[in-house]
């Protein structure tokens, strides 16, 4: 049997290298933002249809693509709030503040905010990011 030619060498090298880059991007542990913390920092009481103003709390180390951000408070049901427009954030330590509107016909009770952002680390793999608030009290308009 023949030794292979120079240029099945180099197609062996590329297939093998293709397979090491796509075994990585799948593979590989990314961790595009740590939130610490998301904290409702309203004053007083919070009333169905008012903005729910919100704090996050976070470390980033990449400027990775932001697919989505989406908001949800949770009672039992889940009712989805307008979603974020612009969900880039900077890089580093830092804590924002952001708001968000209740809609007018949720009821009264304690309910837990949810942030849920996507990012597009490389080509073939998204990470979804999650981080829930401590519970607080909505007050439901009177009818």
């Amino acid at each position: 049997m023949k030794h292979l030619a120079w240029w099945n060498k180099i197609l062996v090298l590329m297939a093998v290298s293709a397979y090491g880059l796509v075994t990585f991007w799948l593979f590989w542990p990314y961790d595009p933002i740590d939130i610490k913390a998301v904290r409702i920092v309203n004053k007083g009481e919070i009333h169905a249809g008012d903005k729910l103003i919100y704090e996050v709390d976070y470390h980033k180390d990449n400027l990775y693509p932001v697919l989505y951000v989406t908001h949800q408070i949770i009672n039992g049901a889940v009712i989805i709030l307008s979603p974020l427009k612009d969900g880039r954030l900077p890089v580093g330590d830092h804590t924002v503040r952001r708001q968000v509107e209740l809609p007018g016909y949720i009821c009264s009770g304690k309910y837990s905010f949810y942030v849920t952002a996507a990012y597009q680390v490389n080509p073939l793999r998204s990470v979804t990011i999650e981080a829930q608030s401590k519970e607080f009290d909505i007050i439901g308009k009177s009818r």
